[in-house]
């Protein structure tokens, strides 16, 4: 299956290029394989300094999980043996917000 990633662009430079990118996965992926699919993907721009934070929405805008780029620390908002297909829906689209700091 594919799902359609898109995300926030971190600066005005990163405006430039496109900042989506379609992604597949098997069937009965699940929400734990999606940040070692976009890092396989080069899906994250680098960014020097802060530990940042990408919070992965689905398109009803509820949170799957939170994402910190120097840690590499992933929190899970819902069960992370949860399949993609289930979160994504029909439109089969997935939405990363960038943060550049958090409390």
């Amino acid at each position: 299956m594919t799902i359609h990633f898109t995300r926030n662009s971190v600066c005005m430079g990163d405006d430039v290029f496109d900042n989506s990118r379609d992604i597949e996965f098997a069937t009965n992926a699940a929400v734990s394989e999606i940040i070692s699919e976009l890092n396989a993907n080069s899906f994250f721009p680098h960014v020097s300094g802060n530990d940042v934070m990408w919070a992965v929405e689905n398109a009803r805008k509820e949170l799957i999980l939170e994402y910190y780029t120097k840690s590499g620390k992933q929190v899970y908002k819902i069960p992370k043996n949860t399949l993609l297909k289930d979160v994504c829906g029909e439109k089969m689209t997935l939405h990363c917000v960038y943060y550049s700091s958090y409390e």
